[in-house]
């Protein structure tokens, strides 16, 4: 059933994925703090409000996905993305192999050894799976699996909004090949949700573009230079894999310009399926950060979601530089496959230690949280603008209980609060997000500053400014 390579390939992810699931597990922090812990909370929440299965910023198919295990704690939503992590992997190996790379393994082992995919492992955010699902689709697609893979790709954007940004340049290839009852398939999901919406909860059939969450413009986000991804590329792919995956880019291109006439149908399949979504997706949030649309922040996280296809792409590079060496000798080229396999291996480690400690502002936030269980009972309402309040606490965010999120750009919160009520701003989440200056609750006949916590280390939020708790109670 598997070949002695696919044996060594297998064995070694299955190790990787055992010791990648300890190291998660003992983790007691996330790179992703606020929005890793609101993706947690909507899918451990969702059987109890099913309104939350079409929440559009949680991502229904990714919700549906890690909602049952949810329901038996973050650890176990982090598990899964480790699962999903390492089948992306398998599947990048997969895509390498089909396209005729004479080393493959490399796909694999750079898939996880970039750094930004590496640390997300570590989270239940939502690039891996979107990883997983355009990793597998796509594979399938090569394999003419049309149909399965075309249905699984219409689920893509429902993992990430992204995908409808890729799946028009995918369908493109389905065109080409005159698949038509599949490429009319790529709407599967979009139909499957929007009628989902339409009877169960929003009553609008366009619901699903109708409610984006990402507005047109978001001011306090501001916007970046064009090149804000590629300059980041040592802490996204890491320095030795961004060279591999220059240089398969180069390869790929003088491959392109010597077969002007048809190509052979593995370029073909490289070119439309590999290299155009992967640069089509670096250009989509390369443009969106420069020009300050669509609410980008300049993550550099979203690029996690087609390290798979990378990967593919810089192993092509691999194996074009190792044959530069392999001509010299055997010696040279083995030399160079060691020596560059432990500078891939080392580059996350260098900049996200696992197991992960809680970072800067979760430390706050867990002094913040030990401080209200020490007052408990409060005599009043919490409200809150971090979700590690209520992740911390195992509160139900989605009920109007005793602990709740704080409403953005409220003037009011005099109004809206109770005597004995508590306010936890924040200078992240309360300022940027919330769009709720702490200016709002400085008025004294109004409200009492009980507690201002700081870091031990000062720090600055995105805005720039220092980075701050304070708690205040209603009068």
């Amino acid at each position: 059933m598997f070949d002695e390579e696919s044996k060594r390939v297998g064995t070694f992810l299955l190790a990787g994925a055992v010791i990648m699931s300890v190291l998660v597990v003992l983790s007691t922090g996330d790179y992703q703090g606020g929005d890793t812990y609101q993706h947690f909370m909507i899918a451990k929440w969702a059987f109890q409000h099913p309104y939350l299965f079409l929440d559009h910023w949680g991502k229904p198919f990714f919700t549906a996905a890690v909602a049952p295990a949810a329901q038996i704690g973050y650890w176990a939503v982090k598990l899964q993305n480790v699962l999903f992590g390492f089948i992306s992997a398998w599947h990048a190996f997969k895509i390498a192999r089909h396209l005729g790379h004479k080393l493959a393994w490399p796909a694999a082992f750079m898939t996880l050894c970039a750094p930004i995919f590496f640390v997300h492992l570590n989270s239940a955010m939502t690039e891996i799976l979107f990883s997983t699902v355009i990793t597998v689709s796509i594979y399938w697609i090569m394999k003419e699996r049309w149909w399965s893979g075309a249905i699984l790709l219409s689920f893509l954007p429902f993992v990430r909004t992204e995908g409808f940004v890729l799946i028009p340049f995918i369908s493109l290839w389905f065109l080409l090949n005159k698949k038509w009852l599949p490429f009319l398939m790529l709407g599967f999901g979009t139909v499957v949700y929007s009628v989902l919406g339409y009877f169960f909860y929003f009553h609008d059939i366009m619901w699903v573009f109708h409610r984006n969450p990402y507005e047109v413009n978001v001011d306090f986000y501001g916007s970046g230079n064009w090149h804000h991804f590629i300059s980041t590329n040592y802490v996204t792919w890491g320095v030795p894999m961004f060279i591999s995956l220059c240089a398969g880019f180069y390869w790929i291109l003088r491959a392109w310009k010597r077969h002007t006439g048809r190509l052979e149908i593995g370029l073909r399949k490289e070119l439309w399926l590999v290299v155009l979504p992967s640069i089509v997706f670096l250009l989509f949030h390369g443009l969106a950060w420069w020009l300050g649309k669509l609410a980008s922040v300049g993550e550099i996280r979203v690029l996690a979601s087609l390290m798979p296809l990378y990967a593919v792409m810089a192993c092509r590079g691999f194996n074009w530089l190792n044959k530069l060496f392999e001509e010299k000798s055997k010696r040279h080229s083995m030399r160079f496959i060691t020596l560059y396999s432990v500078l891939i291996l080392v580059m996350p480690f260098l900049f996200f230690p696992l197991p992960m400690p809680r970072r800067k502002s979760q430390i706050v936030m867990n002094e913040v949280h030990k401080w209200l269980e020490e007052r408990n009972p409060i005599n009043g309402r919490v409200w809150y603008f971090d979700p590690q309040i209520a992740f911390q606490g195992n509160h139900d965010p989605f009920i109007q209980g005793d602990v709740r999120p704080y409403f953005e750009n409220d003037s009011l919160p005099a109004q809206r609060m109770r005597s004995g009520d508590l306010m936890i701003w924040d200078a992240h989440f309360a300022d940027n997000e919330g769009r709720t200056s702490s200016d709002l609750l400085s008025d004294t006949s109004q409200f009492n500053l009980l507690r201002v916590f700081k870091p031990e280390r000062p720090f600055n939020t995105f805005d720039g400014n220092d980075y701050v708790v304070k708690i205040f109670q209603r009068k």
